[in-house]
C-alpha cells in the first residue's frame, strides 16, 4: 500500500509539475525561465549581440534596434526588459505606442482586449 500511495503521489508531483511548466512566459520563443548565462546565449542565436561591460544585449525587435536586459531573481530569470536603443521625442513615442497598441489588440494570444479609447492621441 504504502509503495501504491508513493508512486501516486510521484505522479502527481510530476503532473503539476509539467502543468506548472505549460504557462511558462516566452520572449522570442524562449522560456523566461533558467539561468542568465543561458537566456544570453540563446538571445545571442537570434542574432543579439552581447556587450559584458554594460550586461546587455543590443539587436532588433519588433523591427526597432532594442537594448535588452536580462534580470534574475534568486540566480533565475524572471524578466526581460527591452528598451528602445534610440531616443524619441514626445510624439515618436505616442505614435510608437499606438502602434503596439494595435498589434496587441489585434492578436487574439493577448487578453483582455485593450479599450478603444486607449489610444494616446498624436497631437502636439
Amino acid at each position: 500500500m504504502k509503495k501504491k500511495n508513493s508512486l501516486l503521489f510521484i505522479l502527481l508531483m510530476y503532473s503539476l509539475t509539467m502543468l506548472a511548466q505549460k504557462d511558462i512566459t516566452k520572449f522570442m520563443g524562449i522560456p523566461v525561465d533558467g539561468f542568465k548565462k543561458d537566456m544570453i546565449q540563446k538571445l545571442k542565436a537570434k542574432g543579439f549581440e552581447y556587450d559584458n561591460e554594460i550586461d546587455l544585449l543590443t539587436g532588433e525587435f519588433n523591427g526597432e534596434k532594442v537594448n535588452i536586459f536580462v534580470a534574475t531573481q534568486s540566480n533565475k530569470v524572471w524578466r526581460i526588459v527591452v528598451a528602445d536603443a534610440i531616443e524619441r521625442n514626445e510624439h515618436d513615442i505616442k505614435i510608437r505606442f499606438n502602434n503596439l497598441y494595435d498589434q496587441f489588440n489585434d492578436n487574439p494570444k493577448y487578453v483582455p482586449k485593450l479599450e478603444d479609447n486607449d489610444y494616446i492621441s498624436e497631437d502636439i
